[in-house]
């Protein structure tokens, strides 16, 4: 039964939108991933400052950050605490956060004149449109996954879910 939790708790992480999978800390090339497995196949994500890492610590999720999970080692074994830890990842999490600030910043720490921030922001928003519909279209087809995934959790469970087409109407 605790397996079946563990998927359900899984599963729910993916329908928030978080990558999921174990955290694979490498002290000496000081790099942080996260380690999936989909299909039997195994990929490895690199991960960065940008992203929004979380790990379980019992019922409850802890945010780690790259530093800490590269620095904060058990003396006796010379590894990271958190390596090998279930995590959940929202890729440029940060990233999303700060673009809402990027033009004030411009403005307040910049010499550039009106002209050229108004145009670099015309040129940021393209970017970010193209950028968030790219998600979007992502987002969908990973939400219809996961639907299928937890479809198959419920069933095994004795549940009827209700189907992925009355889901999309």
């Amino acid at each position: 039964m605790d397996q079946l939790a563990e998927s359900i708790k899984e599963t729910i992480d993916r329908v928030d939108g978080y990558i999921t999978g174990r955290l694979i800390v490498d002290l000496e090339k000081s790099t942080v991933e996260l380690e999936q497995e989909n299909g039997g196949k195994i990929t490895y994500l690199p991960l960065s400052d940008l992203d929004l890492i979380q790990v379980r610590n019992g019922d409850e999720y802890v945010t780690v950050y790259i530093d800490q999970a590269l620095n904060d080692k058990d003396q006796s074994m010379n590894c990271s605490l958190y390596a090998g830890l279930y995590g959940r990842v929202k890729k440029d999490f940060h990233f999303v956060k700060r673009e809402c600030e990027l033009v004030p910043y411009l403005k307040r720490h910049t010499k550039l004149t009106p002209i050229q921030i108004k145009e670099f922001e015309k040129q940021y928003n393209k970017f970010v449109k193209r950028k968030a519909q790219s998600r979007t279209d992502q987002g969908i087809e990973k939400s219809k996954a996961i639907l299928r995934e937890l479809d198959k959790v419920m069933t095994q469970l004795g549940y009827e879910f209700k189907k992925l087409e009355d889901i999309n109407e």
